[in-house]
């Protein structure tokens, strides 16, 4: 019985021999986006991204999270504004 041969062993054969001749990578437009998120128009940059915040966590009550929730309040805009009015009294 002869041996069978994977669908993708043309795919990669071909790719091995473009990556061989090519000496510089290829880029695709998901790594230039992933690369340059300032650069994308109309995008604000995450708070994930930004120096200017800091990760952490915290526990607060369940109704208080609920609450925040119903006012339609995101959850660190709740804290930093509660935070800020605490330390400027």
């Amino acid at each position: 019985m002869a041996e069978k041969k994977s669908a993708f062993t043309a795919l990669v054969n071909r790719q091995l021999d473009r990556d061989v001749v090519t000496e510089e990578p290829i880029k695709t437009p998901m790594q230039s986006v992933s690369q340059s998120p300032d650069r994308l128009s109309g995008r604000k940059r995450g708070k994930s991204s930004d120096p200017k915040y800091v990760r952490l966590t915290t526990y607060i009550r369940r109704d208080t999270f609920e609450e925040l929730q119903r006012r339609n309040v995101e959850f660190s805009e709740g804290v930093q504004i509660a935070l800020e009015a605490w330390l400027r009294s």
